[in-house]
């Protein structure tokens, strides 16, 4: 591989890892919210908070996307993500696999 190409290969990892570390950040956000909701036992901030929620939900979803999208996963998360489904639906049905 020339030069130019290692500097190429380089810089790609460098923003694959940046990615992944803005979403790690992101799902810690997201947990946070939801903490905060969980917390909220006088029910006072409940608006606020399910928007904080919706908010931090879309930018996890966003940079899921761009993962799926930057490793090719989307027919593998689509294969796992029907099976996981199909397991809770028996799960919640009292059908246990």
């Amino acid at each position: 591989m020339s030069l130019e190409g290692k500097y190429i290969t380089l810089l790609e990892n460098l923003e694959f890892a940046m990615m992944i570390t803005h979403a790690m950040e992101e799902m810690g956000e997201l947990t946070q919210s939801l903490s905060k909701y969980l917390r909220d036992v006088e029910r006072k901030n409940q608006l606020r908070l399910k928007d904080d929620i919706a908010e931090e939900i879309c930018d996890v979803e966003i940079f899921l996307e761009k993962i799926k999208k930057y490793l090719e996963l989307q027919e593998d998360v689509d294969r796992y993500k029907a099976v996981k489904i199909r397991r809770h639906s028996a799960y919640v049905q009292g059908d246990k696999l």
